[in-house]
């Protein structure tokens, strides 16, 4: 269905121009003709003037069209960062997910009390956005549980 909006909306475009095109040659075709007057002196036929009057109608329709196009040609290429924009966000989720789970295996694997501390010491910046506190499983074959923040 998009295609035959897409074909139409090129037929159209070509049609305006065409008219545009011919509009134009009758214009030119037309600057020559002297007008006629009558007894009075007030021209009754100028050709040219009723051939520009119809092209300043005609005109605004080409220059619709061309905005037509380049608004359209935008809005594709913005669909298309958009789109590039959320394949990376995407990624980008995937692979913080995947790095949560890592961190959360490495912690529920230790026997460590102080594993979190010790971290927090050697790189303070890595747990600078936390707010709170984390607690670290207790890995007792009584209590198998994984690491929760409180």
């Amino acid at each position: 269905m998009t295609w035959i909006k897409g074909a139409g909306t090129i037929v159209v475009t070509l049609f305006i121009f065409v008219i545009v095109g011919a509009w134009l040659y009758f214009t030119a075709t037309k600057v020559g003709v002297a007008p006629v007057f009558n007894s009075k002196g007030i021209p009754t036929i100028d050709q040219y003037g009723r051939a520009k009057d119809i092209l300043l109608i005609v005109f605004p329709l080409a220059t619709a069209a061309v905005g037509f196009w380049f608004g359209n040609q935008q809005t594709v290429q913005a669909q298309k960062q958009a789109d590039t924009a959320t394949q990376s966000a995407q990624l980008a989720h995937a692979q913080a997910r995947q790095s949560q789970a890592k961190v959360e295996a490495i912690l529920g694997a230790s026997n460590d009390t102080e594993l979190i501390q010790k971290a927090k010491a050697a790189s303070p910046s890595a747990f600078a956005d936390l707010h709170t506190p984390l607690v670290v499983a207790d890995n007792t074959a009584d209590n198998p549980r994984p690491p929760v923040a409180s």
